[in-house]
Order: structure tokens, then C-alpha cells, then sequence
């Protein structure tokens, strides 16, 4: 699963830079993610696990933004056999150096972030 992670409702952070050393850079992250609410089917094994997250910057594409500003999304390796969730539930958060211009910009409740997940860990800093 993939998810924007928004800094208000309907509205996302571009972040200007993935150098660490830089304003704006992400100097440290923490994601904690969990299930929510599942139902198991009777009288079946069942098995639900969280098998990884982690948040990254990503390029994205926005219609009428010009560029591939850079996006935090949160990427969540879900296992279900036998059940079907409805929810899940996480925690984040990062750590940047100051930076002055802040761009905070609404999007499409609709607008999906690209590719898809890839909880493999964090990108290199």
C-alpha cells in the first residue's frame, strides 16, 4: 500500500532537496505502522502482519505543477490470508533541517502517488 502523507487534509509538503545537509533535507524519519480492523473468516487459518513500512521521498507529477516536485510517501507491506481488512493504522515523524520557504500545496483527494510500494527499508541518506 501507498499513501501520500499529508501535512492537512487534502494538502501535501514539496520538499526542495534528498540531501540531508541541505535546508529542508530530512535529517532523520520514524514510521510506525500497525493493522487496524480486520475480519478473519471462519473457521479458516487466518494470518494478518505488518511485513514493512518506511517513508521516502519521491518524484511526482501533479496536473498543472510544473516539475516532479518531491514528495513524502508512506509505503506498508501488508500479509492477509484468510481475512480482510478495513483499516490500518501509522505514525510518522521526520526531522528536517530549517528551512525558510515551506511549500505546502493542496492536491486531488483522488491523486494516487506513483509507482507502487516498495517497503525494502530507507533510501541511503
Amino acid at each position: 500500500m501507498k499513501s501520500f502523507l499529508p501535512v492537512d487534509s487534502g494538502k501535501v509538503r514539496f520538499y526542495p532537496t534528498e540531501d540531508s545537509e541541505q535546508p529542508g533535507g530530512i535529517i532523520d524519519r520514524t514510521v510506525v505502522a500497525s493493522l487496524g480492523a480486520l475480519a478473519p473468516f471462519e473457521d479458516e487459518a487466518n494470518i494478518f502482519a505488518v511485513d514493512g513500512a518506511n517513508v521516502r521521498l519521491e518524484a511526482q507529477t501533479f496536473p498543472s505543477i510544473a516539475g516532479s516536485p518531491l514528495c513524502l510517501v508512506l509505503n506498508v507491506a501488508i500479509g492477509l490470508l484468510n481475512c480482510t481488512m478495513f483499516n490500518y493504522n501509522y505514525s510518522v515523524q521526520v526531522m528536517t533541517n530549517l528551512e525558510t520557504n515551506i511549500n505546502e500545496t493542496p492536491i486531488p483527494a483522488s491523486q494516487p502517488p506513483l509507482g507502487g510500494a516498495n517497503p525494502d527499508g530507507d533510501p541511503p541518506h
